[in-house]
């Protein structure tokens, strides 16, 4: 458990700050209260996302003898959420 805990302790850290470092891409980004809620929460959810896909790695045997599915998947599942969330409206970016 406390390598989950630190895969999501640094996942949401390095997140926190992507997501902060490319902020102004984002329409939402306009109302600083509001993108600062939207940020805390993107970053969360990815820290979530990378701490269960390590979960699975570390503790399926079979699934982690093939620690080089981590990376197409983590990139597919990242790319399904982004094209999700811009089909359904969760954010926007600026022209």
């Amino acid at each position: 458990m406390k390598k989950i805990l630190a895969i999501f302790g640094i996942s949401f850290v390095l997140n926190f700050v992507w997501e902060h470092a490319h902020a102004y891409l984002y329409v939402a980004h306009q109302n600083l209260s509001a993108a600062d809620a939207m940020l805390l929460r993107m970053a969360l959810g990815d820290a979530f996302i990378i701490a269960v896909l390590g979960a699975l790695f570390i503790y399926f045997p079979t699934v982690g003898r093939r620690r080089w599915l981590i990376l197409p998947i983590g990139f597919a599942l990242a790319v399904f959420i982004e094209l999700l969330a811009l089909q359904t409206g969760r954010w926007q970016y600026n022209d």
